[in-house]
């Protein structure tokens, strides 16, 4: 038996989802809902997942009362099988056999004649303009074409003392590097790298850029400000 991460997407309207196994059976905690643009993210735990067929229906309802307005089902698989080292790649093309083989690509075929480019790190299987190994590095899902969800940096909110909060989507086993900058030429690193590899399902993750009061390092000082987001392997 294992547990298993379950991300529904809906969009921002929805307010309560009532999931029921119609074949097999499981249990299910919520963990969070992640806000991306005008998406949100339900993250749940599946525990005690064995061997087998299962299909899972979604309620959703614009509150908990209320009727439902969409409902979904899927199919799901679960083959328990020997696990894959996680830094095993046989290919060598930088996409881990693990990722390779959850998402259907040819764990032996590195996209190179004559094989087919669509396995291969600069393969584009969905179509949406997003490289495998993009897709891989942030978290998307390379047949599925999901540019809209792109995670990005926002702006949560701006403080009375002049610091900005600032928020983002991030999943496990990655670095990721907050910069600001005032003409797009020179960045500053806010904060250290925040390191995600103890983690275990996708979170969102905060960082502040509120430098000395009065010092040109504080956001209120400048008369505009960027930021960028970098996301790299451990």
């Amino acid at each position: 038996q294992r547990e298993i991460p379950i991300r529904i997407e809906t969009d921002d309207g929805t307010e309560h989802l009532t999931i029921t196994f119609e074949q097999g059976s499981g249990t299910l905690a919520f963990v969070e809902v992640v806000p991306v643009g005008t998406q949100q993210f339900w993250d749940y735990r599946w525990t005690g997942v064995s061997p087998g067929f299962y299909r899972i229906r979604v309620d959703v309802r614009a509150s908990r009362t209320g009727p439902i307005i969409a409902t979904t089902t899927r199919d799901i698989t679960v083959a328990l099988e020997p696990s894959v080292p996680p830094g095993q790649d046989n290919d060598m093309d930088s996409l881990p056999d693990w990722w390779e083989i959850a998402h259907g690509l040819n764990t032996a075929d590195n996209g190179s004649a004559p094989g087919s480019a669509g396995n291969g790190p600069e393969g584009d299987p969905d179509g949406d303009g997003i490289l495998n190994f993009t897709e891989f590095l942030v978290g998307l899902d390379p047949n599925q074409a999901d540019r809209g969800v792109f995670p990005s940096l926002h702006v949560a909110a701006a403080n009375p003392d002049g610091s900005v909060r600032l928020t983002f989507p991030g999943i496990p086993d990655r670095h990721y590097t907050v910069s600001w900058s005032s003409d797009l030429k020179n960045w500053t690193t806010l904060g250290a790298i925040i390191d995600t590899r103890a983690e275990v399902l996708p979170a969102t993750y905060e960082v502040t850029d509120a430098g000395p009061p009065g010092s040109p390092s504080h956001p209120a000082v400048t008369g505009r400000r960027f930021y960028r987001l970098e996301v790299a392997l451990p």
